[in-house]
């Protein structure tokens, strides 16, 4: 159980991110608006990170409601990444100035747009609410915990074990895969810690910048893969249909890709340093100034 100053934060960082998601589901456009999908899926994310973090006794059908946000974070899923393959397709686009390379993509860019319509239309037009969720819970008494900043610690050093548990495996291979699911992890550690900065004697200014570089470095490698993966997957159906024209002009495209996928890989390495999790862990208790329990 969160000693009472803790909940309160908790409480107060809950209230925040319920506003910003509120705001984001009400933007004009809706999901049909690529920018508001993606402010929705950061909005569900960052309220998720603080969801994690409540008593569960003390706000009632807390996990039902945690699971409804999963679920409609996870059916936005598919539409975000549809827009940002379409946007890495079109930045590629725009820089080609061979006739077949602006045929090839233009080809796979309408592909995309029919399967968005498509996506979007099985996706449930009502988001999940939490109005209810920011009643003042039933905080249980006595309250006894940690002192805030130990409490805050307390529910941050796992969290910082789980999301960086591979470091040292995922600096050494290029595994497309396995840097996705760290990536997610990154993610989540990166709004935690933002949720409890204030906590702490000190604010972790330098590692959030460091969590959000390696972050960005990250979903740059996906998101090369990502298109990478898509122009093979259309190079073999334009091979098999007959169509050689525009299968030959995706393989200088996919050059450039693979080129990007990798020097993205290379500023994880570089981001990443020489810690493993425990060392991070230590590097972000000493910033932090909080002294073990």
């Amino acid at each position: 159980m969160h000693g009472v100053e803790f909940s309160v934060l908790l409480h107060r960082a809950l209230e925040a991110r319920v506003e910003v998601y509120q705001k984001a589901v009400a933007s004009e456009g809706g999901l049909r608006d690529p920018e508001v999908t993606h402010r929705i899926r950061v909005a569900c994310r960052r309220l998720r990170s603080v969801m994690d973090l409540l008593d569960e006794g003390a706000y009632p059908k807390l996990r039902s409601r945690a699971k409804a946000l999963r679920r409609f974070n996870k059916d936005l899923g598919e539409l975000r990444d549809l827009d940002v393959q379409a946007a890495g397709l079109q930045e590629l686009h725009a820089v080609a100035t061979e006739r077949g390379h602006q045929a090839a993509l233009e080809h796979i860019l309408e592909s995309l747009a029919r399967q968005r319509r498509k996506a979007l239309a099985k996706l449930d037009p009502k988001a999940p609410g939490f109005e209810k969720l920011l009643k003042v819970p039933s905080l249980m008494k006595p309250y006894e915990g940690l002192p805030v900043a130990l409490g805050a610690w307390a529910s941050l050093e796992p969290r910082i074990a789980e999301a960086l548990a591979s470091l040292s495996d995922r600096r050494e291979l290029e595994d497309v895969v396995a840097l996705h699911s760290f990536r997610v992890g990154v993610k989540g550690l990166r709004d935690t810690l933002e949720a409890l900065s204030s906590a702490f004697p000190a604010e972790p200014t330098g590692f959030l910048a460091e969590l959000k570089a390696m972050q960005k470095a990250l979903g740059d490698h996906h998101d090369r893969a990502a298109l990478e993966s898509l122009l093979w997957e259309h190079h073999r159906r334009l091979t098999e249909s007959g169509r050689p024209a525009l299968a030959l002009a995706l393989l200088d495209l996919l050059g450039a890709a693979a080129e990007a996928r990798l020097q993205a890989f290379a500023t994880f390495r570089a981001l990443s340093g020489p810690w493993d999790a425990t060392e991070f862990a230590a590097r972000i208790q000493a910033q932090l100034g909080v002294s073990a329990a």
